[in-house]
């Protein structure tokens, strides 16, 4: 499953039911509130605008975005084998690829194997990862 892309900058922290019309189709499979994670906005809370607008779906051009930065938005995508599910996260710049990764998470221990050091892109793919979960997704991955 490919998603559209969230800000790299977004902390999500609860999730948000019945605000977005088309939730399954967000960067994180689910929206959320959050904070900001820009530097010199660390954990400054984004109105339910800049949230809707913004911080859930990527390409942001909120102010609050440094110039100089990696990216303008993060993506996931799962594959789901045996017990492990495999997320990989593909970052853009100005609609181009600009770095990817890979994680992987085994659902028998609930813990992810690998480890990446960026908390943000580590919290996000969490949430994605759980709202992916709910909708049924994984069920191929116990099998």
């Amino acid at each position: 499953m490919v998603t559209p892309m969230a800000c790299p900058f977004f902390i999500p922290t609860e999730r948000l039911d019945g605000v977005f019309a088309f939730p399954d189709r967000l960067p994180l499979a689910a929206g959320f509130s959050g904070v900001c994670g820009a530097p010199g906005q660390m954990l400054v809370k984004p109105s339910d605008g800049e949230l809707r607008e913004h911080c859930n779906l990527g390409h942001a051009q909120c102010g609050r975005l440094p110039l100089d930065r990696q990216a303008d938005s993060v993506r996931f995508v799962a594959k789901s084998e045996k017990h492990t599910i495999t997320l990989k996260y593909v970052f853009e710049k100005e609609c181009r690829p600009a770095g990817d990764g890979t994680l992987v998470y085994d659902e028998r221990e609930e813990r992810w194997v690998s480890s990446i050091e960026d908390e943000k892109l580590l919290r996000q793919a969490e949430c994605f990862l759980r709202a992916w979960k709910s909708r049924g997704n994984a069920k191929a991955a116990g099998a």
